[in-house]
């Protein structure tokens, strides 16, 4: 494969291809582009080598469109093999529209990506044209809802539990997976998608007086944390002022 990427770059075709996607990519109103006749191979290559240059000189995300899910996971694995760009993958959401208890790791794991656009922690997003036209919380509103909770900070329990029904997350008696959050007197544990291991919050009053990660099977501390990111659980979220009208 590192053979057919440093070939392609010596194609004139290639370079002027490039040099045309970033000249519209720059203008107010761009125009598509596009490109034939590449075989399989030489399609992976292009795309590969077009996404390093790209990245490059725009300095921002670049998005990938891909003609079905196994194209996109094979672009996906290419890009991160095959170059230093971080690139994540975008998945469609699903719907379901029977009255049964679902996963929400489908739609925690596009949340995530989505942070990772807005916090400029990604180079490329590989999805599909399905997925990419479906309506997501809106830049501004999903970024309010990150919330930074470090030790120190004045927050009672009971308010952090609050928040965290808030953002999607669902009260159990010991957190098993992302998504759940457990209180037992003046602690609170949770376990957001972008950690691997959850947190343990335990309080003075209304004050955080110590943050650890801990093992979900054998629950003994990992390590201390200073602060953590708390970010949404699910896509969709009942506003606070909305729940009390709701119920009523």
């Amino acid at each position: 494969m590192k053979s057919v990427l440093s070939l392609i770059r010596e194609d004139r075709e290639f370079s002027a291809s490039v040099r045309a996607a970033l000249t519209e990519a720059k203008k107010p109103s761009p125009l598509p582009i596009s490109v034939n006749g590449l075989a399989q191979g030489a399609s992976a290559a292009y795309i590969t080598e077009a996404a390093r240059e790209l990245v490059k000189e725009l300095s921002a995300p670049i998005i990938i469109l891909a003609s079905s899910e196994s194209e996109r996971d094979k672009i996906a694995a290419t890009l991160t093999n095959e170059t230093d760009l971080t690139t994540v993958v975008y998945k469609k959401r699903d719907f379901v529209f029977h009255n049964i208890s679902a996963s929400h790791d489908n739609e925690r794991e596009r949340l995530s990506v989505l942070l990772s656009v807005c916090s400029g922690e990604c180079d490329a997003i590989v999805t599909t044209p399905d997925a990419a036209l479906q309506t997501v919380l809106p830049v501004g509103m999903l970024t309010d809802l990150v919330t930074k909770l470090e030790v120190g900070a004045v927050i009672s329990p009971e308010a952090l539990c609050e928040k965290l029904v808030t953002l999607g997350y669902a009260s159990v008696d010991s957190v098993e997976s992302a998504g759940q959050f457990a209180k037992r007197g003046g602690i609170v544990d949770f376990l957001t998608s972008a950690d691997e291991d959850p947190v343990r919050i335990e309080f003075f009053g209304d004050e955080i007086d110590r943050m650890v990660r801990f093992d979900i099977i054998t629950q003994r501390s990992i390590e201390r944390a200073d602060a953590v990111t708390l970010s949404p659980a699910k896509e969709v979220m009942i506003r606070p002022d909305l729940s009390s009208a709701l119920k009523a």
